[in-house]
């Protein structure tokens, strides 16, 4: 990732998940008809309690699925 390769750690991030129906610029941007009904995601990274990148993502929900996935982990502690 490109963060870290200006030294910045991203060590989580957190998401909105929203629906409405898209703007007429949007709808032509994405060549849908308004007022079609679309996702969006806002996604924010953090560097601990840090923003560092956000993303604004509009999906059109008759086009796409989103699929979620996690991973759960904690990092070994020397003992």
């Amino acid at each position: 990732m490109f963060l870290r390769q200006i030294g910045v750690q991203v060590t989580h991030a957190a998401e909105v998940v929203s629906a409405r129906n898209a703007t007429v610029d949007k709808a032509k941007t994405l060549d849908i008809r308004p007022p079609a009904i679309v996702l969006t995601i806002e996604r924010t990274y953090y560097a601990d309690a840090r923003p560092v990148e956000t993303a604004d993502i509009v999906i059109p929900v008759d086009h796409y699925q989103v699929l979620y996935g996690t991973s759960i982990w904690d990092e070994p502690t020397a003992e």
